[in-house]
């Protein structure tokens, strides 16, 4: 057996499974050797054989089969100091508490799940120590991705506009499997957006993990806005990625948007967010699952309110190469017996949302938008698509809806991600919106 050494030991017994094993010998080699080979093909850490009958007469012996589990005792990592060993513990920390068996690889989806930096089910191997003490060592694969994002969006019809977004993104620096992100929009001289974000999953070494993240924006001139929001990262049986924490923001008027009926608010709000991502990659997925649900419910002033947003994503595989992506974007604002305030509102549309409109176009206090792509990859090194976007402020969407719809590719290299992609929006053939997408990794 391949895995340090066969563990025959009774004092590891927990409890036990009994079957027989008949053995028409009863030379000793000739017993052991059959017992080894059966230990050997099915590759059982816990078995045990202990004798039930001896028959010289008929040259038969009979054996109770005993399976039994048992926990490690001890981890130990090859880590090539990528992760500082104290994070490594607590990522592997699950595993102490399963016996080794059946139940034992189940943790291994968890981890996948748990972690965005983990995309493969770790590998690990057993052996003793110490003459009696359980070892495993695992063999970690961690994937970090360090970005820099740039996008464009451009306007080909009557007038010719450029909209553009900066992100730098940043893991591992620290060795602690932390991120950071950097973001800054802009639409016209009136209208920019910053954000920064932090996001440590197991920061000082506890099992729970920190987000943080700051918005600063300015629309049309009419409002600044300033909010935080504070998560912390909590692992349940159900929602391996759940977050609960508070947000805390505030908007604050310029005399144009005092003279177009903008409000000051001040809110602050209760957060619960749940996301579960099993999608094959993080930038140009083709496989896989995304959900993921943020809620927030507090006071704006002395008013009740509830901001919700909903991401769905569900990948189908024709072939080898083809590939369906279905998604749908929800997003909705509530507010207790009161108007909700212009500042407030949600806008939408451009390319991260409705392709084929300028960013922030439309504003509503509430919008979904489904999409259909179809997606081809002939080659690693290219990526096609066609897509159909579809947004509505409507509960229903077929009563009143807008239609985006184009094409794209995208060239991949190690260092390089380029996608480009062309949109018109309603069947309107004389303008057509660019969407270009420049990731480098470093």
């Amino acid at each position: 057996m391949h895995i340090f050494s066969i563990i025959f030991l009774s004092a590891f017994f927990i409890y036990a499974k009994q079957d027989s094993l008949l053995i028409k010998s009863i030379d000793s080699l000739s017993i052991v050797d059959s017992i080894n080979i059966i230990l050997d093909e099915k590759t059982e850490l816990f078995t045990s054989y202990e004798l039930r009958s001896f028959n010289p007469d008929n040259g038969e012996v009979q054996y109770f089969k005993k399976q039994h589990n048992k926990n490690i005792d001890s981890i130990f990592v090859s880590n090539d100091a990528i992760i500082n060993n104290k994070i490594i513990n607590q990522i592997l920390k699950p595993y102490y508490d399963i016996p080794i068996g059946s139940q034992f690889s189940k943790v291994d989806e968890k981890i996948v799940k748990r972690y965005y930096f983990i995309t493969d089910k770790p590998k690990y191997n057993f052996g003793l120590f110490d003459n009696s003490r359980l070892g495993a060592k695992f063999s970690l694969n961690p994937q970090f991705n360090s970005l820099f994002t740039s996008i464009l969006g451009i306007n080909n019809g009557d007038r010719f506009k450029i909209v553009g977004e900066l992100k730098m993104h940043t893991e591992n620096l620290l060795k602690n499997a932390e991120s950071f992100d950097l973001y800054w929009k802009k639409n016209d001289s009136t209208s920019q957006i910053m954000k920064f974000g932090v996001f440590f999953p197991h920061p000082l070494s506890l099992d729970i993990g920190i987000d943080w993240k700051y918005h600063y924006e300015i629309f049309n001139a009419y409002y600044t806005k300033n909010e935080n929001r504070v998560m912390l990262q909590i692992f349940t049986p159900y929602f391996y990625d759940f977050k609960i924490g508070f947000i805390r923001g505030q908007t604050k008027i310029t005399n144009a948007g005092k003279n177009n009926n903008f409000e000051p608010l001040s809110y602050n709000a209760f957060s619960i967010s749940i996301n579960n991502d099993a999608r094959n990659d993080r930038l140009l997925p083709y496989k896989g699952k995304l959900i993921r649900a943020i809620i927030d419910g507090g006071l704006d002033r002395d008013i009740i309110y509830i901001n919700s947003h909903t991401k769905m994503i569900s990948f189908y595989n024709i072939s080898d190469n083809v590939s369906i992506k279905f998604q749908w974007i929800m997003r909705g604002l509530y507010y207790h017996k009161y108007k909700i305030p212009k500042s407030r509102y949600l806008t939408f549309g451009g390319g991260s949302t409705l392709r084929g409109y300028q960013e922030q176009t439309f504003t509503s206090t509430q919008f979904q938008i489904y999409t259909i792509e179809f997606i081809y990859n002939e080659m690693s090194s290219f990526q096609t698509n066609t897509f159909i976007d579809l947004g509505s402020v409507n509960i229903n969407p077929l009563m009143k809806h807008i239609i985006g719809f184009g094409l794209g590719i995208a060239q991949i290299s190690e260092s390089n991600i380029i996608k480009l992609e062309y949109a018109l929006s309603n069947f309107n053939f004389k303008e057509g919106k660019i969407h270009l997408k420049w990731i480098n990794r470093f």
